[in-house]
């Protein structure tokens, strides 16, 4: 009798752990319809704010906040004002006696422009 009521409730447990696997899975199914729905919103958001981003970096844009009062202060810079910088200049080896880069050695470069008064 004993090992009936202990197989019983064996194949019960067994039951309960396989009908809440079911349910977890059930659940995260139907979350996905919602997700993905998410993620399409905030794929097109993106997508809007680049458009945005593009034309309030445009040109034409700059030029017609340059002329406006407000911006009036900025200028465009000058040579002195832009500052190089050479990408991996730790991996080169500098000659010590003249603190020159060898003429091989060709890196991109990034420009930084400052504004000064």
């Amino acid at each position: 009798m004993n090992r009936i009521f202990a197989c019983i409730a064996f194949l019960a447990i067994c039951l309960y752990g396989l009908i809440d696997q079911q349910n977890r899975l059930t659940k995260k199914q139907l979350a996905i319809p919602q997700l993905t729905q998410e993620i399409k919103m905030i794929h097109e958001e993106s997508a809007r704010l680049k458009y945005v981003i593009e034309q309030f970096e445009n040109p034409e844009h700059l030029l017609t906040m340059y002329r406006q009062g407000a911006f009036s202060q900025l200028h465009f810079p000058t040579e002195n004002c832009v500052v190089c910088s050479y990408q991996g200049l730790a991996l080169v080896p500098v000659d010590v006696q003249t603190g020159e880069m060898p003429a091989h050695a060709a890196f991109p470069r990034t420009f930084v422009a400052t504004l000064s008064h």
